[in-house]
């Protein structure tokens, strides 16, 4: 996995930088060197490879639909006046989100920007939780102590994590052996 195809995932999703950076744990500086072409860290490569399927025709319009209209509902804001807010024609929204037509990707990118706390991932995919944590900003999404990772990620990367470590462990009782032989 290289830069250009970070890049792209990004674009795909509708992301800036940072967050992106928020949704996978790192720092943005971090993606922006991965764009740049320095070398992405193996256990980084799942999580990202985890969202190339966020926008293609396995994702259902339907599901982001329901996202798009739960998170209206919850905190109680009409169609017309998001779209008043974003700037977005209400009656494109309105057929986007009664199913005559796919959820655009326009929608998604400016609904994101206006609720910066809602998780891309959880929109897109459903996976994670709603909020991405930004503690203060609406505290409708619960505990302010909110992973920046989504569960699904962070068990990902644990588990590339403890196979590391016991290739490792086995590497060191192989030296170990090796040093035994040569004392003996």
């Amino acid at each position: 996995m290289d830069g250009l195809i970070i890049k792209d995932i990004r674009e795909k999703l509708c992301l800036t930088q940072e967050e992106l950076a928020r949704m996978i744990g790192v720092h943005t500086r971090t993606v922006q060197n991965w764009e740049a072409e320095t070398k992405i860290p193996s256990s980084k490569h799942q999580i990202l490879q985890s969202l190339l399927p966020s926008m293609d025709e396995n994702t259902s319009t339907d599901d982001i639909r329901q996202r798009i209209k739960k998170v209206l509902a919850d905190i109680d804001l009409p169609v017309a006046s998001f779209c008043n807010d974003v700037g977005l024609p209400q009656a494109t929204v309105n057929r986007q989100l009664n199913g005559g037509g796919k959820v655009s990707v326009e929608t998604i990118k400016v609904f994101l920007q206006k609720f910066p706390n809602i998780s891309a991932e959880w929109l897109l995919r459903g996976i994670g939780n709603e909020c991405c944590g930004i503690p203060d900003e609406q505290p409708k999404c619960g505990n302010p102590n909110t992973q920046t990772m989504t569960d699904s990620a962070i068990v990902k990367e644990n588990e590339m994590l403890k196979k590391s470590i016991e290739e490792k462990n086995e590497e060191i009782r192989f030296l170990r052996s090796l040093i035994q032989r040569n004392a003996d």
